[in-house]
């Protein structure tokens, strides 16, 4: 009887292992059908009207993602550009950095669900917050969300609707 449930619990353990690293390649495959495309956003900006872009890349068969990034108040003012780089485990985590043009390094950490993505980052000794990206299929529009940790409690400070260029 003993050797009928450890081999049964074995079993459950090994499936139940095998769905979620499956379920985390389909979540992985929507983000690769969303890769190599240019996508342009319109929203906030700590309060202000602002334009956004951001393309997404698969490199090394999905080993790594990169993030290039950016943002503009208005035509005159320079605004912020980034490179983002990911990687996730088999359960979906992610590790990752961020480097921007105000000479900001960010370590990021999160994870894939579904479809969105939450990212915290985290300046060594300095600014955090969390990014929350959602991919919406029905509309192919991105919606993301930047919050930043004062005090213990997430800010909103940037929110954008993206679209296909």
């Amino acid at each position: 009887m003993w050797k009928c449930t450890y081999t049964l619990s074995i079993l459950l353990v090994l499936t139940l292992g095998l769905s979620a690293q499956a379920q985390n390649q389909s979540e992985k495959l929507w983000l690769d059908a969303l890769c190599d495309t240019e996508w342009q956003g319109t929203g906030k900006l700590m309060g202000r009207p602002a334009v956004f872009k951001m393309k997404w890349k698969k490199h090394w068969e999905g080993k790594f993602y990169s993030l290039a990034f950016e943002n503009k108040m208005n035509e005159v003012e320079n605004g912020m550009a980034a490179q983002a780089f990911y990687q996730w485990d088999d359960s979906g985590k992610i590790n990752g950095q961020w480097f921007d043009s105000r000479g900001k390094q960010l370590e990021l950490t999160g994870h894939l669900h579904e479809n969105e993505l939450l990212v915290y980052w985290k300046e060594k000794g300095g600014e955090q917050g969390k990014s929350h990206y959602r991919y919406q299929p029905e509309d192919d529009t991105w919606v993301v969300k930047d919050y930043i940790k004062i005090k213990e409690a997430y800010q909103l400070f940037a929110e954008a609707s993206y679209r296909r260029k």
